[in-house]
């Protein structure tokens, strides 16, 4: 970890499945940094009944699901404001995960935004092979694929504090960039 004591800021690593956010904040977390996954922080993160407005956690709806799955045509998975601030408020130098349909609702909540960005075929690589791939059926992938690089774009281009991060190479590298880019 580099030296952080008078590094003040909340950051946001983003990017599209597949790009390594959630490995990239586990081995932030291991070096001592203070993160919070949109996916696993209680509370942070929760999916919303595009039919009702109904507001469920991640468990409840893959745990009624037949399949353990989340039927993205029904749900938004979305950032809830209050929990964010929270987060944010929590230390001096703090890092949010994730992607959610909101997300560009709180972008200017953070000092800058990093965007993971890579090749189409490794991020189709890493889902295929992701701890949870049992989660993403063939359809699913190929819906997550359509447009990758497109979608990939729109996150880079989605705010003035957003800093494209190459997350094709090593973890080690991926989070070189991130840290060089906190000070400069």
């Amino acid at each position: 970890m580099m030296k952080t004591e008078q590094i003040k800021g909340n950051f946001f690593i983003t990017g599209r499945q597949g790009s390594g956010k959630t490995t990239v904040g586990r081995e932030m977390r291991r070096r001592g940094y203070s993160v919070f996954d949109i996916d696993h922080t209680a509370g942070l993160g929760k999916l919303r009944e595009l039919a009702t407005g109904d507001l469920y956690d991640f468990a409840e709806i893959t745990l009624r699901s037949p399949n353990g799955l989340v039927d993205w045509n029904q749900y938004w998975f979305e950032v809830q404001a209050d929990k964010l601030r929270e987060v944010l408020d929590s230390g001096e130098l703090v890092f949010v995960t994730g992607i959610a349909s909101n997300y560009a609702d709180y972008l200017g909540l953070f000092d800058k935004v990093f965007v993971l960005i890579v090749d189409p075929e490794v991020a189709r690589n890493r889902l295929v092979n992701h701890e949870h791939a049992s989660h993403h059926l063939p359809s699913e992938i190929d819906r997550i694929m359509d447009g990758y690089d497109d979608k990939q774009r729109v996150l880079v281009e989605s705010a003035d504090n957003t800093v494209s991060i190459d997350a094709g190479g090593s973890l080690d590298d991926i989070i070189k960039a991130i840290e060089g880019k906190i000070v400069s």
